[in-house]
């Protein structure tokens, strides 16, 4: 009989999938997934730690940048583009309504939805995260040439459009130019 770990797994199953994961699974450090994702986490944490001084959490800073842009927006319209969930963007509006960075009205036709605008106040805050940011991006790509930056910034534009077009509504699918894996030349 084979000896058995805490989960009752025989161990010469665990050796076994040890051996055979090495060699089915991908390294994570080739998966753009794995890569992307911990690009996030690492932007997503020194961004609320910029922020912080400004008594904004990302997800209100990135409330704030699209309704700059695109006063009117509903709540749940807003949690598309930011990319977060409906009760986690209504949050995050309560907060700025209360601080007096959003105002929020009724629409003018249709009165059970309500329209958020961004005020003054908002305005500046967001200018100020912004400059703040800036200077975190600048940081992160300081070993990067300007062409290179540009060609990044295209390539994830171009991803998220594919997974997330919502989020991206100034740029259409046919702004970025096409691709495909098949033909080899997207990745």
């Amino acid at each position: 009989m084979q000896p058995h770990d805490e989960a009752g797994i025989q161990r010469d199953e665990v050796n076994t999938a040890d051996a055979v994961g090495a060699e089915v699974i991908q390294d994570p450090v080739e998966r753009i997934g794995f890569l992307s994702w911990h690009l996030g986490q690492a932007t997503r944490n020194r961004a609320e730690r910029i922020l912080a001084p400004l008594e904004l959490t990302l997800s209100q800073f990135q409330a704030l940048l699209v309704l700059a842009r695109e006063p009117g927006l509903s709540s749940a319209e807003l949690a598309r583009r930011c990319a977060v969930t409906a009760p986690s963007m209504g949050k995050a509006i309560e907060s700025l309504v209360k601080r007096g960075m959003v105002e929020a009205r009724p629409h003018a036709k249709n009165r059970r939805i309500i329209e958020l605008r961004v005020t003054n106040t908002g305005v500046e805050r967001a200018a100020r995260g912004q400059r703040y940011l800036d200077a975190l991006e600048r940081d992160a790509l300081e070993r990067f040439t300007k062409e290179e930056w540009d060609q990044l910034r295209v390539l994830l534009q171009r991803l998220i459009l594919k997974l997330n077009p919502y989020a991206l509504p100034s740029l259409e699918l046919e702004d970025a130019e096409p691709w495909s894996v098949a033909s080899g030349s997207g990745h």
